[in-house]
């Protein structure tokens, strides 16, 4: 089957309207729930606001009995107050004990001249003072000699107590209260909690509050409520208004609809009735709606399916004739030709190819026996590459006598001409035909696939004009298409030939060093060298380092290489020496396989010993992508090398795996900036680029910085700015020949000379 072309069917027909269907009733769906929930809302509004309006003038009256029982609170507590005044100092505990229990008050506390408690009926709090803006601070900062405040919570007892203030003669003052329960239960005497009782009993009414000017609840229906704050942000915005409010919030944790009346008396507001019902109901209705809409979505989309799936079934048996061939019943060239197309758009960068399989005798064999017998080979021949068809493999009928597989995620070329080599030995063994015996000779034709633009006709005309090239041979029964392929062979061969003759010494000359100096930005001083390995080829001419490094790598090499480059490195290091150049430093490459030996670090001090120079001039340079793939392994090599006193440069800083917050435990010295971001400086002030912020870091972390590709006056100024260390690139010098390195760095050191002498 298609399964692209039925897909596209069946979205194209049922499920973009079944989306469209989803997205209509959604919109519906929320709007008549938004209509409904508004119209419930509506009716609990115009209820709950008539059950307030109703009892608002009841607690006004309640209100009238608080302040009455406020005044006669305030006479108490004046009382008590005085009563103390009037005691000759020093006072007693025992008495300020029995005193309070004579007036029938909570709490008696003498302040002295400072502010601090001297005397309580309760010694916790003896020796507290109170912060600045405290209300004991506020009256004893006052000229006020006496005040009756309102019930608050206590600092250290955390009681919530109405309290009085009274000044003594001779200085300090007394704190006399009494708890807000017995408030409470004043308040009640006067009904305005048999008030909020009644409400809460109405109509789904949860809870009923009183709240003062200060959004205190000062009557609730849930005593634990009594001295609380009101802290909801739009309950608090609806009490400050004149006008009655209602909205569905949150209270003390649950989901109400709430009301606020104001409540006046004397033409006064004196506070804010708050009611809260519950929406439980309002809610069981909304949700049985809401399921209602999901069976009726559910019951669309089921019908939808069963549609879909009826619909499925009769495109598939049309498809089956349009896409497959009658007589193998193999997917025909119209599916391979959709098939392909698909497949090389989705899998760009995976390995694809087609293998082209042709039975070269089989025109002969279908003229000598008739076409019935011909159609018996051909089904016979498609049933048995249809046996060792795996994944990533598809098999088609192309046409007549051919068919063609489809390959993708393979290895390499080997794993394609394994996979030839079997078709061809599925059909070693003879088809009995007629009574005769017919041997079948098979070729395949195989061309590889990339992803450059390329037409299927040209795909397929690719792989059968290998078929042209195939050997008839047990040993050639296959062959590859591609027209580059020996000129790139050659190439490589040629390169790995005299890299081959470098390291077993035939041919030294083909192979040098070159050196391009590290230069300090400050005052342009080279202080080092790295090492550039070059490969001039006899046949070729100069062959890039990448092409040559990497068929070294590939063909196993590099590590005897990599070697050579180290030993003569190393002698350069011992000629600079013998020079008198002592403090000149010379940076090698090291690959990541040379890194990943066991005997690596021996090796690097055996070849530093054999040279008769010192550790110090000697530096190596590992890129960074290397170290944080194998950090734990590299990292301990470093710090043996470290330790002898080789230097270790972090190479092409930023273009791999950089893990900044390692970088403190990693075994280097210096950090190189990639010249990727040194070539994007325009100017010695330009902010686009991270540089900076990498010299930044590596400075913080105690490295040294290089940046590498230095080629413009702009971006040395900016490397200036931000206190790089040392450059490297074609602004001060490009690599060198050993000759002319020596010759730039006795003139360097000279012209250095005479700058330090002026």
């Amino acid at each position: 089957m298609n399964p692209r072309k039925l897909k596209i069917d069946n979205i194209k027909v049922y499920l973009l309207p079944l989306i469209g269907i989803t997205i209509v009733f959604g919109i519906m769906g929320s709007i008549m729930l938004y209509s409904l929930e508004e119209h419930f809302n509506d009716r609990a509004r115009e209820e709950y606001l008539n059950i307030a309006s109703g009892y608002s003038l009841s607690l006004s009256k309640a209100a009238e009995a608080e302040e009455v029982v406020n005044d006669l609170l305030a006479e108490k507590l004046s009382i008590a107050g005085n009563a103390v005044i009037r005691e000759v100092a020093p006072f007693d505990d025992e008495f300020l004990k029995r005193t309070a229990l004579l007036m029938e008050v909570d709490v008696i506390e003498i302040y002295n001249s400072d502010g601090v408690i001297i005397n309580a009926t309760n010694a916790d709090h003896l020796g507290w003072k109170a912060e600045k803006g405290h209300p004991v601070d506020n009256f004893f900062i006052s000229d006020l000699n006496s005040y009756v405040g309102g019930v608050r919570q206590d600092s250290i007892s955390k009681y919530y107590i109405k309290y009085g203030y009274f000044r003594m003669p001779l200085g300090g003052f007394v704190q006399v209260g009494v708890m807000a329960d017995k408030v409470g239960s004043f308040l009640g005497n006067f009904e305005m909690q048999k008030l909020l009782s009644e409400i809460e009993g109405t109509n789904e009414v949860r809870v009923a509050l009183f709240i003062d000017s200060e959004n205190r609840i000062i009557g609730s229906t849930n005593e634990d409520d009594v001295g609380n704050v009101i802290m909801d942000n739009e309950a608090i915005e609806a009490m400050q208004g004149d006008q009655e409010q209602g909205f569905v919030g949150h209270l003390f944790g649950e989901r109400l609809y709430q009301v606020f009346v104001p409540v006046y008396f004397e033409n006064q507001k004196i506070g804010t009735l708050g009611i809260g019902a519950s929406m439980s109901k309002t809610d069981e209705i909304i949700r049985r709606f809401s399921y209602m809409g999901l069976l009726i979505l559910f019951a669309i989309y089921m019908s939808a399916l069963l549609m879909g799936k009826l619909s499925y079934n009769k495109d598939k048996k049309f498809m089956k004739l349009a896409y497959h061939d009658s007589l193998t019943g193999l997917p025909n060239q119209v599916y391979l030709r959709e098939a392909l197309a698909e497949n090389l758009r989705k899998n760009k960068g995976k390995k694809k190819a087609l293998l082209l399989v042709n039975c070269d005798n089989f025109k002969i064999i279908n003229m000598i026996l008739g076409y019935d017998y011909g159609d018996e080979i051909l089904k016979e021949m498609g049933d048995k590459i249809k046996s060792i068809v795996e994944k990533d493999i598809m098999l088609f009928r192309l046409s007549a006598d051919r068919f063609v597989l489809y390959i993708e995620n393979y290895r390499d070329k080997s794993e394609l001409t394994e996979l030839s080599n079997r078709i061809t030995e599925l059909f070693i063994r003879p088809f009995r035909v007629k009574d005769t015996i017919k041997y079948l000779t098979i070729q395949v034709g195989i061309t590889e696939i990339g992803d450059e633009e390329k037409s299927i006709d040209q795909m397929l005309k690719e792989a059968s004009l290998s078929l042209s090239t195939v050997v008839e041979s047990k040993s050639e029964n296959y062959a590859f298409f591609d027209k580059n392929m020996d000129e790139r062979m050659q190439r490589k061969e040629v390169i790995e030939r005299e890299l081959r003759q470098v390291i077993q010494g035939k041919d030294e000359s083909a192979f040098y060093l070159e050196y391009q100096p590290l230069v300090t930005l400050k005052d342009r001083r080279i202080i080092g060298f790295e090492a550039l390995a070059r490969l001039r080829s006899k046949n070729l001419g100069m062959v890039s380092p990448v092409e040559f490094i990497g068929i070294a790598e590939h063909k196993h090499l590099i590590i005897p290489l990599g070697n050579i480059i180290l030993k003569r490195a190393c002698i350069f290091i011992r000629d600079l020496n013998l020079l008198g150049y002592d403090s000149i430093k010379v940076a090698v490459n090291i690959s990541v396989l040379q890194l990943l030996k066991d005997d690596f670090t021996d090796v690097v001090k055996n070849i530093i010993k054999e040279s008769g120079i010192n550790a110090s001039n000697l530096e190596l340079e590992i890129t960074e992508s290397v170290i944080f793939e194998n950090f734990d392994v590299i990292n301990e090599k470093l710090k043996e090398l470290k330790a002898v006193g080789i230097k270790i440069y972090l190479d092409d800083f930023g273009t791999g795996y950089s893990s900044l917050h390692r970088l403190k435990e990693l075994q280097v010295d210096t950090l190189k900036i990639d010249r990727s971001f040194i070539s994007h400086i325009r100017d010695e002030y330009d902010s686009t680029v991270i540089a900076r912020d990498i010299i930044s870091m590596a400075h913080r972390v105690g490295l040294t910085v290089v940046a590498e590709g230095v080629e413009l006056e702009s971006q040395k100024a900016y490397l200036l700015m931000n206190d790089c260390d040392i450059m490297q690139g074609y602004l001060f010098s490009h690599p060198l020949r050993e000759e002319d390195a020596i010759s730039i760095l006795r003139e360097n050191q000279d012209e250095g000379l005479l700058q330090h002498k002026r």
